[in-house]
């Protein structure tokens, strides 16, 4: 690896940011994308008379995106809209469903709504389901809520698709916070966040995972990111490694620690031999993904050995190590984990030609392992006896 080439390619080239998109309470749900969810949200947020105070925002917003539409403008029966319903997954003629239907006697609105998938939906039978009470087609309106632009609506009539129009979902949701000022004076708190994640969460989903500009400078430089990333990956191995030295040299007969260590892209873990839900865990990843670059090592428990946290206080710990054990160890109620104790160690601190080394001894000086072996033989002698 030619390292010159790749500090001039560093030093010169405008490396584009990456900016993370905020996390939405759908993302952490593992639903952001799924139709019939987003569907739900809708019909919520339109019904005026719901509990979130946002009234007829977004009818109004709704309507105003209609009627700049050359076709909307056709659509004089649609200025304005009252006292309608709001129907999810309504049944057509032909058994088929609409995800939003909003109707009252005299008007309806189709919304289908798209995120991932086709549009092969019937539009025919749609509109023909809701023509069918005897409304004249301008008291009539098909949308097609995507996230992308749709440059071909099909139907099997002609005339049919003049009736139907596309809308994306961004351009629904950013109409909306251009008109909710005032709205949000009389809304609830709650459901004013809820909306705000709402929106942020098809922000994210109407925003490419990478920009146009992204990925022509990946197709420019597309060498020395290659290069760079090798670099990294073995910078990444060398700290693994050396981390695993060091408990190799501190525990050279594995009477504590096993050294099957267990990696993955954030943490290191170093299991007790004769218990395994009592582990060291090595931050390591925060040297390079943190602005802090400092690496944490950590005295875990997990899962049983958390079952009566209340019996550690028999363990006759110096007055040096009981000032290293967490202040809310013996309140906190997680049953998964919990850090018994923890030190943190800058990149400034750290040796990284000699890591291994510096990792023993502070391991040692901060009495972290000296906690860990108490601990260790407390769990296999009380669990002798039960």
């Amino acid at each position: 690896m030619n390292l010159k080439a790749l500090q001039d390619f560093l030093d010169t080239a405008e490396i584009p940011i990456i900016e993370p998109k905020p996390l939405t309470f759908l993302e952490i749900a593992k639903q952001p994308h799924y139709e019939n969810v987003l569907s739900n949200i809708y019909a919520f947020f339109f019904d005026i008379e719901q509990e979130h105070g946002f009234g007829d925002l977004f009818i109004n917003s709704l309507l105003q995106l209609i009627q700049e539409s050359e076709i909307g403008k056709q659509k004089q029966a649609l200025q304005s809209f009252n006292d309608f319903s709001i129907e999810t997954e309504y049944s057509t003629k032909k058994g088929g469903r609409i995800d939003l239907l909003l109707h009252n006697e005299q008007q309806a609105i189709i919304i289908e709504n798209k995120v991932y998938h086709f549009l092969n939906n019937d539009l025919d039978d749609y509109w023909e389901s809701t023509q069918e009470k005897g409304r004249h087609e301008t008291e009539i309106i098909g949308i097609i809520l995507s996230l992308e632009p749709i440059c071909r609506i099909k139907c099997r009539k002609p005339e049919i698709v003049l009736h139907f129009i596309n809308i994306t979902h961004q351009e629904l949701i950013q109409r909306v916070l251009r008109n909710s000022g005032a709205y949000f004076l009389k809304a609830s708190d709650k459901y004013a966040v809820y909306l705000k994640d709402f929106a942020q969460n098809i922000i994210n989903m109407s925003t490419p995972d990478m920009k146009p500009e992204e990925l022509q400078f990946y197709k420019e430089n597309r060498d020395q990111l290659v290069q760079a990333k090798k670099f990294f990956e073995r910078f990444e191995d060398y700290i693994n490694k050396q981390i695993i030295r060091a408990f190799e040299n501190l525990d050279p007969e594995q009477n504590y620690v096993n050294h099957s260590i267990r990696t993955n892209t954030n943490l290191l873990h170093v299991f007790s031999r004769r218990n395994p839900d009592l582990m060291f865990t090595i931050g390591h990843a925060g040297l390079w993904d943190n602005p802090s670059h400092s690496m944490n090592v950590i005295v875990e428990l997990q899962r049983g050995a958390l079952a009566d946290r209340s019996i550690y206080k028999a363990i006759p710990f110096e007055e040096y190590e009981d000032g290293k054990i967490a202040n809310n160890f013996y309140t906190e109620n997680v049953k998964s984990w919990c850090h018994f104790a923890k030190e943190n160690y800058t990149q400034e601190q750290i040796k990284l030609d000699k890591l291994s080394e510096f990792l023993r001894v502070k391991l040692e000086e901060d009495h972290l392992f000296s906690i860990f072996k108490k601990l260790d033989d407390f769990l296999t002698q009380y669990r002798s006896k039960s």
